[in-house]
């Protein structure tokens, strides 16, 4: 099988990369030889190497950045999935997507099914709502995981790695304590993906369709940092400062360019059953990143 990975440099890319390479062969473009900017070379690139799959886990994904850089925004996450869709139908192979659980507003109270009207309160979820509308309009062969709160070892940055970073210089910290998700792995991302690409050989079946895949329980950013903090005090790490020196404020006392949803928790009975698995809780997921 051969698999093409984009975004393989990212903080999900580097796992799906770990994760992938026994079960196929992985063609990893450089941003030389692949980019959403120049749709027409990439769509080339694509056809020239003719895979049986494509995974995309690349994305912009600088969400308060977006709503200076909407264009760009657009073009990577909107129309660079409207050509992959393209190709992929062309070609007749499946097409992995990652979207975000930004494309929900936040205002309902449980969290959101697949089912769901999306209706996005930034530029990026909007983009990213736009990828995911061209995938399913253009191509059925498509599986759409959105995921929230990613966080990674390796790649770029994520809460929990300037978190901890920040807990051990910071003498007192103000973490916002009205804003509910769930922080979730590269890792287990990878490991689900991998498992997904698997059950897709089986032609029999149809899997394709869009799921919701996070880990288990929800949690504020608040909590999160305390769990980080907890962790970290466990295996040794020295801190600057303790539980109390960790401040909860209002989403409306720290301002950012682009709104954040509420509740932007997911519901992941659907994959779950469909895939047949047991996911972690959050918190479990933390304690493994140390």
């Amino acid at each position: 099988m051969k698999i093409l990975l984009l975004g393989a440099t990212g903080q999900l890319g580097r796992a799906l990369l770990c994760d992938l390479e026994d079960i196929g062969e992985i063609v990893c473009p450089s941003k030389k030889e692949f980019d959403f900017r120049r749709l027409n070379e990439s769509r080339s690139y694509i056809e020239k190497i003719n895979p049986h799959i494509i995974i995309n886990a690349a994305a912009y994904t600088l969400v308060d950045l977006a709503e200076r850089e909407a264009n760009l925004a657009y073009q990577v996450n909107g129309l660079g999935p409207k050509m992959l869709a393209e190709v992929a139908s062309k070609l007749d192979i499946p097409i992995i997507h990652f979207s975000t659980n930004y494309v929900f507003d936040g205002q309902k109270k449980e969290p959101y099914h697949e089912e769901d009207i999306p209706s996005p309160i930034n530029v990026y979820g909007r983009s990213k709502l736009e990828g995911e509308n061209w995938i399913r309009k253009i191509h059925q062969k498509h599986v759409i995981l959105r995921t929230s709160w990613l966080f990674s070892l390796y790649g770029g940055k994520n809460f929990l790695k300037s978190m901890s970073s920040l807990l051990k210089t910071k003498s007192v910290l103000s973490v916002i304590n009205d804003q509910i998700g769930s922080p979730t792995s590269s890792v287990l991302l990878s490991q689900v993906t991998k498992k997904i690409v698997k059950k897709l050989e089986d032609k029999s079946k149809n899997y394709f369709g869009t799921y919701h895949l996070t880990s288990l329980g929800v949690t504020d950013w608040h909590t999160y940092t305390l769990k980080i903090l907890d962790c970290m005090q466990l295996k040794g790490i020295k801190t600057a400062l303790n539980s109390n020196d960790i401040k909860p404020i209002s989403s409306l006392n720290y301002p950012m360019e682009a709104l954040r949803p509420i509740n932007s928790s997911l519901n992941t009975e659907k994959i779950q059953y469909i895939f047949d698995l047991k996911l972690p809780f959050w918190e479990q997921a933390v304690e493994n990143f140390f």
